[in-house]
């Protein structure tokens, strides 16, 4: 039985060998055939046909390689023209960011055209694309593109300035920094507020500094029993003492109104635009200390209660 087995399995490997000489004799001759098949003249006419079109890809790449970096570097030469002569002008620093980054932008646009042409692709599809494009991002940002709106508004009409202190839509504050999209300010208390271009633009704006002299408006009430006339000699008296107080206009003194429980008398002043609110506060305190010496009595409420 074991014998058999032997014999068996001899024959089987003799048959293996022998296919696998058959299969590598095949394969040769299958090589050889391929070979043989492979002659001068068809590489050489591979190539002549491949050399054009590789000669012809590399020169368009080397072209638009040139107009890259040629277009750059000009580009970033005229920005730089561009800024300096801006800066000329006085610009505010927002509006000169603005339009030195739309102008960049516009002359990539202008290398992207140039390149689409030498890649062989209609301007008129590109510029359809480009459109769609800005219809979708306009759609999707309608807040931020009022706002934007807004800040170019306000940049370029210049209805304030950094540095002005200014107060509208519930805020108020002085000016730190005018952006395209969000102004800055900061409050006398030192909290930072940012406004919406879009809101501020829309909105009533008073600005406190835009002029060197600011007029010191002051009403103050004194007792029907007190002197009227010693009165408006004290006002006149602490304009008077105070330097910050501009000589000319001077101020002025008069009776304001006859209300129920006082005599309002009012006080038109003017001062520099910088020093508006200390004067002020000065000025309050040095009239209660005048009245005081005077016997000027100013009224408040009173309540009276009797005993018995």
């Amino acid at each position: 039985m074991l014998i058999s087995l032997l014999i068996q399995a001899g024959k089987s490997l003799a048959s293996s060998a022998l296919e696998s000489e058959t299969l590598a004799a095949d394969v040769k001759e299958a090589v050889s055939e391929d070979l043989q098949k492979i002659q001068p003249d068809v590489v050489a006419d591979t190539i002549k046909r491949i050399t054009p079109l590789a000669l012809g890809f590399l020169y368009q790449l080397l072209i638009i390689v040139i107009i890259i970096v040629l277009g750059r570097k000009l580009i970033s030469l005229f920005a730089k023209m561009l800024k300096t002569s801006l800066d000329r002008l006085n610009m505010e620093e927002g509006a000169r960011k603005f339009i030195v980054s739309l102008v960049k932008a516009l002359l990539y646009l202008i290398i992207v055209f140039i390149i689409a042409e030498r890649l062989g692709i209609s301007s008129n599809s590109l510029a359809a694309v480009i459109g769609s494009a800005g219809i979708a991002v306009g759609l999707a940002l309608q807040g931020s593109l009022s706002n934007l709106a807004g800040g170019i508004i306000i940049l370029f009409m210049r209805p304030f300035k950094v540095g002005d202190y200014i107060s509208g839509i519930g805020v108020e504050g002085s000016v730190s920094m005018i952006g395209i999209i969000y102004t800055t300010l900061i409050t006398t208390d030192n909290r930072k507020i940012t406004v919406p271009n879009g809101s501020l633009s829309n909105a009533v704006v008073t600005n406190a500094t835009a002029f060197d002299k600011r007029r010191l408006d002051i009403n103050i009430g004194i007792s029907y029993d007190s002197d009227i006339n010693i009165a408006k000699e004290c006002l006149k008296d602490v304009y008077d003492r105070d330097e910050r107080i501009c000589k000319e206009p001077e101020a002025i003194i008069f009776i304001e109104a006859f209300d129920a429980s006082c005599i309002t008398l009012g006080t038109r002043a003017w001062c520099k635009t910088s020093e508006y609110f200390e004067v002020k506060c000065n000025i309050f305190e040095h009239i209660k200390a005048e009245f005081d010496k005077k016997g000027i009595e100013i009224p408040y409420n009173k309540l009276y209660v009797k005993l018995g």
